[in-house]
């Protein structure tokens, strides 16, 4: 997810090119759950983690310096990278690896897509920075009567893996609502310095975890459809992702990023339709429908419409 989150105002007019970047982002990261299921047919999560975020590593830090930045040089300024990468690829992207053994590329971005809801309530009652309004909580609880449609009555019933997969997702989500939050300290650095600084970092941490817990035999042959799944995932969603992301961020505004998320599951849902034959239950579209409507009140362009035809 996000490196850093700006303040939610009015949304910015979009141009076409700034909607061309969305669509473009949102089918890149909504591709990363489907190729997801891909690699994870022969290697386990941790290895794919790994992986996936040393490539992007690559990719990004090869863009800094491409752009004549540098990476920061100080002690202090990598132990924040490192919490940063903890709570924004370590741990929620090994969550997600390990959710999606269970339920799939379609159901795992409705999930993800309840980000943003956590965002808000994040930035209220543990940072402070934004005040929820009525409008707000109103959206916020439409949102999380969608996870828990989403979700079904299973919760309740004795947790099987797939109940536990869907929870592992919303505890993804709140974790990258909380790196949203940590990550306003980087607010006056060079985005593009922030996202290659804690993906290396996330490197260096994922390198001990993925020899102690993952499965990955050495010297291992994947098949050329797995090597491609995680050389896509590494250089396109993540890296060449992180890099339109911020691209957005400075076209459009951080409201504007709003829109990704509602977008990513479609690119999913079609991805492992059309090529896995996997669909949604009827309670996945119809809790999908709830968030979707809850984000576009938290958005506030919908509240304003509705009062402008007043």
């Amino acid at each position: 997810m996000y490196s850093r989150r700006r303040s939610a105002g009015p949304a910015q007019s979009m141009s076409a090119g700034s909607w061309a970047l969305v669509c473009a982002l949102s089918i890149l990261w909504g591709l990363g759950f489907f190729l997801n299921t891909i690699a994870l047919r022969e290697l386990d999560p941790f290895t794919i983690n790994l992986a996936r975020i040393a490539i992007a590593a690559l990719v990004l830090a090869a863009a800094v310096y491409l752009g004549g930045l540098r990476l920061p040089s100080t002690g202090g300024q990598w132990v924040s990278y490192t919490v940063m990468a903890i709570l924004n690829c370590v741990i929620p992207f090994n969550i997600v690896l390990w959710s999606q053994t269970h339920i799939s590329a379609g159901l795992a971005a409705i999930l993800n897509a309840s980000t943003p809801l956590f965002s808000v309530l994040v930035a209220h009652f543990v940072t402070g920075h934004e005040r929820i309004t009525f409008v707000r909580l109103a959206g916020i609880v439409v949102g999380l009567m969608g996870v828990s449609v989403v979700i079904g009555h299973s919760v309740l019933d004795e947790p099987d893996h797939n109940t536990l997969a869907q929870i592992g997702m919303l505890v993804a989500a709140i974790l990258y609502a909380l790196a949203a939050a940590y990550g306003r300290r980087f607010r006056y650095e060079p985005p593009l310095v922030t996202a290659a600084g804690q993906f290396v970092a996330a490197t260096i941490v994922m390198v001990p975890v993925a020899l102690v817990f993952g499965k990955a035999q050495i010297p291992f042959q994947p098949s050329n459809e797995t090597v491609g799944a995680v050389a896509v995932l590494g250089i396109v969603c993540m890296g060449l992702g992180y890099i339109i992301a911020f691209r957005v961020l400075a076209a459009a505004g951080g409201t504007n990023m709003l829109l990704v998320t509602l977008m990513i599951p479609a690119s999913a849902v079609l991805l492992d339709t059309a090529f896995l034959g996997r669909s949604l239950e009827a309670n996945h579209l119809e809790g999908f429908a709830l968030i979707g409507f809850g984000l576009a009140i938290v958005d506030g362009r919908l509240v304003r419409r509705v009062r402008m035809l007043w």
